[in-house]
């Protein structure tokens, strides 16, 4: 998530009020997600190919079906 941090704190300076951060497969290790929300996410959407709490996009149906 250091790219995802690194692009929200810059979205910040240049005075971006609400960012919003959407992922295909939230893979947060550690304090990566925490430090996402204080680094001024607003909100964070993942696809539910790996199960996570920001969990918002159903795929399994997409992914299982063509497999």
């Amino acid at each position: 998530a250091k790219t995802l941090i690194t692009a929200v704190k810059a979205a910040r300076q240049y005075g971006v009020k609400k960012i919003y951060v959407c992922v295909v497969h939230p893979l947060f290790v550690g304090k990566s997600y925490a430090n996402l929300k204080k680094a001024g996410a607003t909100a964070v959407y993942s696809c539910n190919t790996v199960p996570h709490s920001t969990n918002a996009m159903e795929v399994s149906e997409l992914v299982y079906t063509s497999i």
